[in-house]
């Protein structure tokens, strides 16, 4: 079943002409390429597998992924998990395990691009369409925590914090494409029963929303007179 965010309409999805050899279907991912990744076990309790079909049904490919399809984040892009010291991604274009950022072998606690990141004690990370956020030790032992965000497009790891957040009273948290979700007690430990949910805009102070479309032609003056432009191109040929 697929349940409609904007609505909270929840309908039966069809798998029509989908073989999957009597495996149970667990979840259905479309990706950016129209493709459908399927999510199936043969029997409860046993970690899914994933059959890759095209948007007509025609199988591609069947795999089964290093990182855990049940309990990691997942956006259309892929499945990210965190090992001890390294953050790990199964990528559905791919088809294929890789290690993002860190070292399955060293651990630490420093950014960098990739490989040259450095964690410690990662625990489970949250992830958008653009980025991924994970806490792990920080520098000064087990106590105090460390958030890093990955950068899909750069691999690029930074540590950050939430202006106005202790990040050791952080409970749970999660990121939507524009702003990260906190919870943290509203009173004291004892007061376990009472939580506060805070907000931090992803975008930087000052940056306005992305324009539409829409919104950006009708900024476009088209009474304006044009303007030539003359591109000199090899050979001493001119396009106007």
């Amino acid at each position: 079943r697929s349940l409609s965010v904007d609505t909270g309409q929840v309908v039966p999805i069809s798998l029509h002409g989908v073989d999957l050899w009597e495996y149970e279907p667990r979840r259905l991912i479309y990706t950016p390429q129209g493709e459908q990744c399927i999510f199936a076990a043969d029997e409860p309790g046993i970690l899914p597998e994933i059959g890759h079909f095209s948007s007509s049904g025609e199988y591609l490919d069947w795999k089964f992924p290093d990182v855990d399809p049940d309990h990691s984040p997942i956006n259309r892009h892929g499945i990210f998990d965190s090992d001890t010291s390294c953050i790990r991604a199964y990528f559905f274009e791919q088809r294929a395990s890789v290690v993002l950022a860190g070292s399955m072998s060293a651990q630490g606690c420093s950014d960098g691009v990739g490989s040259y990141a450095r964690f410690k004690n990662l625990r489970n990370p949250v992830v958008n369409s653009r980025y991924l956020f994970v806490r792990s030790e920080g520098s000064e032992g087990f106590w105090q925590w460390r958030l890093a965000r990955l950068d899909f497009q750069t691999l690029q790891v930074q540590s950050v914090r939430i202006i106005g957040l202790d990040h050791n009273e952080i409970i749970q948290y999660c990121a939507s494409d524009d702003d990260v979700f906190a919870i943290r007690p509203a009173g004291s430990y004892r007061d376990s029963d009472k939580i506060q949910l805070l907000r931090a805009s992803l975008r930087p102070a000052g940056e306005p929303p992305a324009p539409t479309f829409a919104k950006a032609l009708a900024s476009v003056d088209l009474s304006a007179a044009l303007q030539p432009v003359t591109f000199a191109l090899a050979g001493g040929i001119r396009l106007h």
